[in-house]
């Protein structure tokens, strides 16, 4: 979309930055899918060990990738140069725009993927994210249109952090995670 509408210098700016933060996401996916047996075991043998566990492995992370988010915001200049090259250095803010997705991503699959889906509320899970992937149809060509790249990230940065408080709000409505 972001092609479309601007010129390929800023396209391959916003693309390094998507990248690196998309690179450094992945990163994240074997620990959360390492979890997913274990809480589902919990979940099946105690409610309230699942949840205990769960909070636990929060109360661990969240600190953990704030950390993580504050180390990348620091050396965000230099990983860019050493990927992108000194060309690329307009990527530096947008990466740093992107940062909190690490911490969203991570808390909305505990919410979502950990919780809910070990709970049987499939129907909602799938309902939060089919809302969001509407909403961003119309989110992101307006964001990008009125501010460029940095439009396609708060775009993207609005949408993840939609799922994470549908899952959130969901969990809170339940009284899921008070034991």
């Amino acid at each position: 979309l972001l092609g479309f509408m601007y010129r390929p210098e800023l396209v391959a700016i916003y693309a390094l930055a998507e990248k690196i933060i998309r690179s450094l996401l992945m990163l994240q996916q074997p620990i959360v899918q390492s979890l997913f047996p274990r809480v589902s075991v919990l979940f099946k043998e105690s409610k309230s060990q699942a949840i205990n566990q769960i909070k636990k492995i929060i109360y661990f992370s969240v600190p953990l990738l704030l950390l993580v988010i504050l180390l990348l915001n620091i050396f965000s200049h230099d990983l860019v140069i050493l990927i992108g090259g000194v060309e690329m250095l307009e990527s530096v803010f947008l990466f740093k725009l992107f940062t909190p997705l690490i911490l969203i991503i991570f808390l909305a699959n505990i919410f979502g993927s950990q919780i809910m889906l070990n709970i049987g509320l499939t129907y909602e899970f799938q309902r939060v994210l089919k809302k969001s992937a509407l909403l961003s149809i119309f989110v992101l060509p307006v964001t990008i249109y009125y501010l460029n790249c940095i439009g396609a990230v708060f775009g993207v940065l609005l949408i993840e952090f939609l799922i994470l408080a549908g899952f959130f709000s969901r969990i809170i409505k339940d009284r899921i995670l008070i034991e």
